[in-house]
């Protein structure tokens, strides 16, 4: 394996709970949209009342429907994408601890949850935490 694929590997994993959070402020956003697809469909007056936009016709009903259905779409999209990358990471971690012993687990582990460089140094007598982790990656197709 090269550096590249390893520090790739490495930007996966530690980008794991990113994935995560991107994925749950995508659920919120197509809540958001549902519901104002809910509500846009429900029976209304045409001058509109609280939280609702004024809508002329069915014509104009189907438009903003239309746009809000395409909106939820994109935002599936961008969903699934973000979930293959989040899937992707966490079986790569699988991987690695599948080949780590414990101590170089428990290493991954402190490095994954972002304890200082200085602290990992201290604790699991690394020189460069870093360049360990890009070793212990390597691992991974040995």
């Amino acid at each position: 394996m090269t550096d590249e694929k390893a520090k790739y590997i490495l930007h996966e994993i530690k980008s794991l709970r990113r994935y995560k959070k991107i994925i749950e402020e995508i659920d919120c956003d197509l809540r958001q949209i549902h519901q104002q697809i809910m509500s846009v469909s429900e029976p209304s007056s045409p001058q509109g009342h609280a939280g609702q936009p004024s809508i002329q016709s069915h014509a104009d009903k189907s438009s903003i429907v239309n746009s809000l259905m395409s909106d939820e779409w994109a935002l599936i999209k961008e969903r699934e994408e973000f979930i293959n990358r989040k899937k992707k990471a966490e079986d790569y971690y699988t991987l690695l601890k599948v080949h780590c012993n414990s101590q170089e687990l428990d290493f991954a582990d402190a490095f994954f949850r972002g304890v200082q460089y200085k602290r990992l140094v201290m604790d699991y007598h690394y020189e460069n935490p870093y360049q360990s982790m890009i070793v212990l990656i390597k691992k991974i197709t040995t």
